[in-house]
């Protein structure tokens, strides 16, 4: 760095006029400018000496001008913005001294706040961060020197001689050019002095002009800033170009007094961007510019390795088979402590869980605590709620049926998480205290049972009262797998449902009474569209349709079911049909077909498919409502994963079955549900309880009388001639079979009638267009000769169902199709689906069909042999899917035969 003693600073005195002044002027304001005179002069000198690298361009010289000429102006400022008192001599130092130093921080400030441009190199920088640095020890060199000669001067000459009038700095800086133009003088000033450099002659950049400037004229406005093309006015206030009112018309009590009050409003002025500067770079430094997205998450990640490292142990000694079960159960404490340290992690890192997961963060297993943790403060707030249902207010019977369903609800999934042995589910080793808890719940539970059948005595609300029989039913049905069980209270549903049933028909009799007189319906009471829909009153629903009482089929009760929904729910097809019909989906108040049951997702094909009496009219409503639905709603799932096939397997609605698999749903039967079953496994396992066993269709082969030797004629093989044999049975034009007409044609009538229609002769021919194979024709020829079954394909499942269509085509024995027909019932699995589509055609008894669609739907082997081949539709044209075809002809066999009716 290059200091203050390094550059020549010249020593330039400003010029001082030979009059003296008046008493008035004071000896030591006139030290001070002298000194600030020379800090001037020293910055110029050292902004001079040192020179600006060759590779800097125009704009980066020109800031290091900025900086050198700004930091001249703000030596002046402060020195004449600060008076001295006319005091003693040792105050009149200390505030010299003041002055320099501020000269010397503000030549720093300016320095450091006016910054480089980015194309500038570091070299650049370097040396205008010399510039600046030079002139603050520039001006703290020229403060100590003349502190110790001024003071003595001052003492001497205070009182004798006259100090010269106040002089300013006016500092002007040239712009860049190839020829420059010489100064004018101003009016009554003197001979600008050119400063001199270093090398002895003027910058060629800089052009300087030391002149005593003229005070402020009151009457003339203000001229512009000299350096209004620095950076330091980028960010000045519009409103500061313009001097306050009162500066610009001072009193007239002096121009010394206009003169410090004009730079000291600059002097604050500069401070204040200094200020503003600097606090900007401060911001900058604490706020850097964003790093990249993964630098960002790879060092968060890198801050909290070490704590997620340190949870996953914890965790995973919660879950069964990660770690070793000597350990004793968790308490629900520790796993809401160790859900609450690791929610700290997520929020102190500001991650989510898949960026943490390349840690281990263990995901699955939390979310598994999260659920179990949930569940049971589900289950205490049931709890508190069902308290204060018991207390002295007295809530409706709707209230205290939507308890009763949320505790039930509540239990059952909280019995679902804690349960052990289920492979599929992240099991937790905590101890939730079930059975104590479940024996603490159980007086808690009657009592709220208790207090609906006496609200059902008190409250005649029929919606509420079926809501409540519903919810008892549903706990009687499940049985020991019900809430209700593991509560202890089953063994009360049934008493409470015969009471129940007592105070129903009590409502239902108070509802009567609010018919009007000539059996016509009081319309204005909800409650009696709902009796008459649920009783299946089609009369009462008609009279209230057409008086005006129903105008929409989207019309819900408490409950939030629509009439339709409730119409089903009830199994009252004829009602539900009526709604349909007046009120068709596709109309602005139509019935809304997308309706789904808020607590098990189950949709109105659901209800459908699970009638227990299912009649012509339950044919027609599923028709309807299938053939209107869209394609999603057909196939939608409730929260089980069931559709509505899993629920026709389940009650072996064939019919339900055979109606969706003939409209494209076939592969909706391969679809298991979330316990792993699909409605081909489902109804398998009906069939198979209905231990459906082969049907013995062939006793053996028929044996020819012993005096008969009608074997020794037999046909050999084909083209020699047996004895007397005056017929050639032809196959496909190519190769013969000889025979006899006689015996072929007392074994078939077709044969018979074919032989008279033709010329006799010494040698017929009996053309066989319907089999390809002269091995088929040949046995089945020997057959009529012997009547022994024997033969080379009794394994041949594709030889046994040609000879089998032979012997249909051809009206041969019956013996010998029923033999043929045996053999393919025993056919491996992967011939099931092609005999049980040729099943018809053949002829084959319902028996053996019905023994067939068994073996396909129960067979995983024949299911699965028919998913990718593809057979000719009805039409013969277009190709359909075997397994499609397959399961229609198998559920439309089982069908027939009335199974699952």
């Amino acid at each position: 760095m290059v200091s203050a003693r390094s550059a020549r600073i010249p020593r330039i005195s400003s010029p001082v006029s030979s009059e003296k002044t008046t008493a008035s002027e004071d000896s030591t304001e006139a030290v001070a400018r002298q000194r600030a005179q020379a800090a001037a002069e020293a910055v110029q000198a050292v902004a001079q000496a040192i020179p600006l690298p060759k590779a800097s361009e125009d704009s980066t010289e020109a800031v290091a001008r900025q900086r050198a000429q700004a930091a001249a102006e703000a030596v002046q400022a402060v020195a004449q913005a600060i008076p001295l008192p006319k005091a003693s001599e040792d105050s009149t130092e200390a505030v010299a001294r003041q002055r320099a130093q501020a000269a010397a921080e503000a030549v720093q400030a300016v320095a450091q706040a006016i910054p480089l441009p980015k194309a500038s190199e570091d070299s650049t920088e370097a040396v205008a961060r010399q510039r600046a640095q030079a002139a603050a020890e520039a001006v703290q060199a020229v403060a100590q020197e003349k502190d110790s000669r001024d003071s003595r001067d001052s003492r001497t000459q205070r009182s004798a001689e006259a100090l010269a009038p106040p002089v300013e700095i006016d500092v002007t800086v040239a712009a860049c050019a190839p020829e420059r133009e010489e100064p004018t003088e101003a009016a009554g000033s003197a001979a600008p002095t050119e400063p001199a450099s270093p090398a002895g002659g003027p910058r060629e950049s800089l052009e300087f002009s030391w002149a005593p400037a003229r005070l402020p004229d009151p009457g003339v406005p203000r001229p512009e800033d000299l350096l209004n093309t620095s950076s330091r006015t980028y960010s000045r206030p519009y409103g500061q170009s313009v001097p306050p009112p009162e500066i610009q018309a001072p009193k007239q009590e002096g121009p010394e007094l206009a003169f410090q009050i004009a730079m000291q409003q600059e002097l604050e002025r500069s401070l204040q961007l200094v200020q503003q500067q600097q606090y900007s770079e401060h911001m900058q430094q604490q706020q850097p510019f964003p790093k990249a997205r993964g630098t960002v998450r790879q060092s968060r990640l890198e801050e909290v390795a070490a704590e997620v490292a340190g949870l996953v142990p914890q965790v995973n000694a919660m879950v069964e088979g990660k770690e070793s079960q000597e350990k004793p159960m968790a308490h629900p404490v520790e796993l809401e402590a160790l859900l609450k340290r690791a929610k700290d992690i997520l929020e102190a890192s500001r991650l989510t869980e898949q960026d943490l997961e390349g840690l281990g963060w263990p995901t699955r297993e939390l979310k598994a605590i999260r659920d179990l943790v949930s569940s049971l403060q589900k289950w205490q707030s049931c709890e508190q709620a069902a308290k204060e249902a018991l207390g002295p207010k007295l809530e409706a019977l709707t209230d205290v049926v939507t308890v009763l369903e949320q505790m039930f609800t509540a239990w059952r999934n909280l019995s679902t998480l804690t349960q052990q042995g289920d492979p599929e589910r992240i099991r937790i080793r905590a101890d939730f205290g079930m059975r104590s808890r479940a024996s603490a719940s159980t007086p808690l539970v009657s009592a709220l049972l208790d207090k609906a059948i006496a609200r059902v005595r008190h409250e005649p609300d029929l919606v509420a009262v079926r809501r409540l029989e519903a919810l008892l039913n549903w706990q009687v049905e499940l049985g020991s797998k019900s809430a209700a069980c593991e509560l202890g209270v089953l063994p009360f549903l049934e008493q409470m449902l015969k009471e129940l049933s007592e105070c129903l028909q009590g409502t239902t009799r108070l509802q009567s009474s609010f018919q009007m007189p000539g059996n016509s319906t009081l319309l204005s009471t909800p409650e009696v569209l709902w009796r008459a829909i649920v009783h299946g009153d089609l009369a009462s629903v008609e009279s209230i349709i057409r008086h005006g009482g129903l105008v929409s089929g989207r019309t819900q009760d408490p409950s939030g079911h629509s009439v339709l929904w409730n119409a089903i729910a009830f199994e009252r097809p004829e009602v539900a049909l009526l709604l349909l019909r007046s009120f068709p989906p596709d109309m602005l108040h139509g019935v809304a077909l997308g309706e789904l049951h808020q607590r098990n997702g189950n949709s109105l094909l659901h209800l459908v498919s699970s009638f227990q009496h299912f009649n012509a009219q339950c044919e027609g409503l599923f028709a309807m409502l299938f053939e209107r639905m869209p394609e999603a709603l057909r196939i939608h799932r409730n929260l089980h994963g069931q559709s509505f096939l899993h629920i026709a397997a389940g009650r072996r609605n064939l019919w339900i079955l055979s109606y969706a698999a003939s409209r494209g749903l076939a592969a909706q039967f391969s679809v298991a549900d979330s316990g792993g079953l699909s409605p081909q496994k489902l109804l398998g396992q009906h069939l198979e309880l209905m231990r459906l066993h082969r049907p013995v269709l062939s006793t053996g082969g028929t044996k020819m009388p012993t005096w008969c030797s009608f074997s020794a004629l037999q046909p050999a093989t084909a083209g020699a001639k047996p004895p007397f044999a005056d017929v050639a049975v032809e196959i496909e034009g190519e190769e013969r079979i000889y025979a006899h007409r006689v015996i072929i044609s007392a074994a078939s009538q077709k044969w018979h009638q074919q032989l008279r229609a033709t010329n006799g002769g010494d040698l017929q021919v009996l053309k066989i267009t319907s089999c390809k194979s002269i091995e088929v024709v040949g046995f089945a020829l020997r057959y009529l000769y012997t009547g022994d079954v024997e033969s080379t394909f009794q394994k041949d499942s594709t030889k046994l169902l040609e000879l089998l269509q032979f012997c249909r085509s051809e009206d041969l024995p019956s013996s010998l199709c029923a033999w043929a027909a045996d053999g393919l019932l025993q056919s491996e699995s992967g011939f099931v689906a092609t005999l049980l589509l040729e099943a018809p055609k053949l002829g084959l008894p319902p028996a053996a069909q019905r023994f067939l669609a068994y073996r396909f739907i129960c067979d995983d082997a024949a299911w699965q042999a028919a998913a990718e081949a593809e057979v000719n539709g009805h039409n013969g044209s277009s190709k359909v899917p075997m397994r499609s075809a397959a399961l229609t002809t198998a559920l439309s066999a089982l069908e027939s035969a009335q199974f699952g009716a």
